[in-house]
């Protein structure tokens, strides 16, 4: 008890050292007030007791059963007992590291699918300049006019709101339905060029053209999970009319390949496009613009951008964000998870491996004499450094029989949070399963080779 309360206050300190670098690491703002907080520090004391009075109970017991004269006499057969809570307390150690270093690598397996899945859209070299606040309409035709005369600018256009933001919804039901029957979608404003912005794929119509003045008034694109929703084809919704809850019938001009217009956390569900100049005077919706810029001199380019933006939108200071980099914010309470799963799992590995050393040391020191005369006899190094690693793979091996299921269930659980999910392979497993023999092996290695090149003479004089 005495070791666990010193022990309890090390752990204090190391946590107060640690916490400012843990709260930045883990994007956290976590305090402790031990001293302030009676049950904080009630609580400390307790389970730094109750820890020691559990590992100790143990040996007292099992000392205080000795025969006084076998003691004296030397006559104690040391170690036999309690073998088989030596092996159970070995078993749940790998157990448990075991679970972890499988969770952080399907951890770090979805996070890595996330981040390179394919979105529908293509969000590379994308500049988004923020210009809320301000009527957007009246200077950017002007602005995109005058920037896609630098031949690094491939296409302009402007939305209402960045692609994986939270977007408003709006109520369609096709022409001649019942209003019962109205449905909840999504929706997005944008402006022309948005498809091509983005390299959308249409799988049928067209995107939003200036050849076609009613796209302004009347003009919608649905994605095809909208068509699917409402019994479409792609090719047989174009033309299709559809009321919305102003009761405005819009026509659909194309229908776009499904996207992620969210996190991949969620699934791709309907989704509406339009333009927004019907409503709320000239589009005052809008409120980002996107530049699609090819691969070159990044410099000039925003320079001239900034340029143009200071002499068309002098009420408003050139602000600009990548859209991938914006996107990978998306999973950055993942990325934080994966991270603080990371540090535990090696805490986990370091905590297992310093058990499995403690167990290998005192079975090498039971088996002193019998090294010896092994030795004695004409045994090899390699031939007792493995009698003795075996022991211990068995153990390991158990331990993988129990981790291999709690984590398939963990993990599974843990991914159906998410719409699109890696698989739980069998790699994995047998990855993590290897990586624990390692461990184990380097752990008990130490002490076996140590024991194996001991003098025989000196082990045989031990009693």
């Amino acid at each position: 008890m005495l070791m666990c309360l010193i022990s309890a206050s090390l752990a204090v300190l190391i946590v107060e050292l640690l916490l400012p670098a843990f709260n930045t690491f883990a994007g956290k703002s976590i305090s402790f007030t031990y001293f302030s907080d009676p049950v904080l520090l009630a609580g400390l004391i307790i389970i730094a007791l109750a820890v020691g009075i559990l590992s100790g109970i143990y040996p007292a017991f099992f000392l205080s059963g000795f025969n006084p004269v076998k003691v004296l006499k030397g006559n104690l057969e040391r170690g036999n007992k309690g073998k088989a809570f030596r092996k159970i307390l070995v078993v749940v150690q790998f157990s448990l590291s075991i679970i972890l270093i499988i969770g952080t690598l399907i951890c770090f397996r979805q996070l890595n699918f996330l981040r390179n899945s394919q979105l529908g859209f293509n969000e590379d070299q994308i500049l988004m300049i923020p210009a809320y606040s301000t009527p957007i309409p009246q200077w950017y035709p002007q602005f995109r006019e005058q920037v896609l005369q630098d031949p690094h600018i491939v296409n302009v256009t402007a939305l209402e709101n960045v692609l994986g933001a939270q977007y408003q919804t709006g109520s369609f039901i096709p022409e001649g339905a019942l209003d019962a029957n109205m449905q909840q979608i999504p929706l997005l404003d944008v402006t022309h060029d948005f498809i091509e912005t983005f390299d959308m794929e249409m799988l049928a119509g067209r995107s939003f053209s200036r050849e076609f003045p009613t796209d302004i008034t009347e003009g919608i694109i649905i994605n095809q999970s909208t068509a699917a929703r409402f019994g479409w084809e792609p090719d047989e919704a174009i033309g299709k009319r559809l009321r919305n809850q102003n009761d405005l019938l819009l026509s659909v001009v194309g229908v776009v390949k499904d996207f992620n217009y969210t996190s991949l956390i969620y699934p791709i569900t309907p989704f509406v496009l339009e333009i927004p100049r019907r409503r709320e005077g000239l589009g005052g919706r809008l409120r980002y613009v996107a530049v699609k810029i090819s691969a070159g001199n990044f410099q000039d380019t925003l320079s001239f951008l900034q340029s143009k933006w200071e002499q068309l939108v002098p009420n408003r200071s050139f602000d600009y964000f990548f859209l991938d980099e914006e996107l990978d914010k998306l999973y950055a309470a993942q990325e934080k998870m994966g991270n603080v799963f990371r540090v535990f799992t090696g805490l986990g590995i370091l905590i297992a491996g310093l058990g499995l050393f403690a167990l290998a040391s005192f079975t090498t020191e039971l088996r002193t004499r019998e090294i010896g005369i092994r030795k004695v006899l004409g045994a090899k190094v390699t031939g007792i450094v493995i009698m003795i690693s075996k022991k211990f793979a068995k153990l390991v091996f158990i331990a993988n029989i129990i981790a291999w299921p709690a984590a398939y269930l963990i993990m599974r659980s843990w991914l159906l949070g998410f719409a699109h999910r890696v698989e739980l392979g069998i790699g994995t497993f047998v990855m993590a399963s290897l990586l624990a023999f390692v461990i184990a092996i380097l752990s008990v290695s130490v002490q076996s080779i140590k024991a194996a090149l001991a003098e025989p003479v000196e082990a045989l004089r031990r009693q």
